[in-house]
């Protein structure tokens, strides 16, 4: 009932995009200051939110408004995932290459503005 020459020849495609896709990912994950396992394998990655953000839910949702960038919370699916969240590979890479784009021109932004009102309150 399967033809594995086939199945093979169909495999490898899917398994580079979901790769790529998974790289890419993981480097949102990484600009959010996150921890994930290397080996995930599926169609998310999941990561620990570092211990520096307080309320997660929060800092969800300034990513959100800020960087226009939503990621899943992981409290969604029961206590356990209250540390973490959900990056989905489903969408084109070129979006989540968008994604990275946003969250480390907000975060830029947001460093800037930071940086500025230090200055303002030291004069």
């Amino acid at each position: 009932w399967l033809n594995l020459p086939a199945r093979s020849k169909m495999v490898p495609p899917h398994f580079t995009m979901l790769k790529n896709r998974s790289r890419t990912a993981k480097l949102i994950l990484d600009e959010l200051d996150c921890t994930y396992a290397d080996g995930q394998s599926g169609l998310f990655v999941w990561a620990k939110v570092s211990e520096g953000v307080k309320n997660v839910e929060l800092w969800i949702d300034t990513i959100l408004y800020g960087a226009k960038v939503f990621v899943t919370p992981g409290s969604v699916f029961g206590s356990q995932g209250n540390r973490f969240i959900r990056i989905s590979l489903c969408a084109p890479e070129s979006k989540m290459k968008e994604a990275l784009l946003r969250i480390t021109t907000w975060k830029q932004k947001i460093g800037s503005e930071n940086h500025q009102a230090t200055k303002m309150s030291a004069v």
